[in-house]
This record gives C-alpha cells, structure tokens and sequence, in this order.
C-alpha cells in the first residue's frame, strides 16, 4: 500500500506491504493477541521486492504456583 503509514495491520489473509527507501535500516515488529512479540534482525533494501514470513510463536500460559 503506497500510501500506508505505520503501524500498518494485516489482511485478513495475514498480507502486508509498505514501500521502502533504498540504503536506510529497516527492522520490523509484529504483535498479536495471544502471541509473542516478534522483532526481525535490521535489514536494508536494495531495489528488490522483500518477503518476510513471520511465525508468531504461541504464548505460554504461566502456570499458578501454590
């Protein structure tokens, strides 16, 4: 989406897309009810169209100590 600013959500298919300057670092992170947090390593875009297939990694349920 060309003219999304950030935070930006998903579709509902878990899509997302936003433009980059070239030369900058960039990272991302993605949140979710019920999930862990996720933050990526700090990449840079050089002319290319990035993919980032993000696993969100269940929360634990803390077990209640007695």
């Amino acid at each position: 989406n060309k003219t999304a600013s950030n935070p930006q959500m998903t579709d509902v298919t878990g899509r997302f897309g936003f433009i980059l300057q070239t030369n900058r670092k960039y990272y991302m992170t993605a949140k979710a009810e019920g999930y862990e947090e996720y933050t990526s390593p700090v990449f840079t875009e050089q002319w290319h169209v990035l993919r980032e297939d993000i696993k969100m990694e269940p929360k634990l349920n803390p077990v209640a100590v007695k």
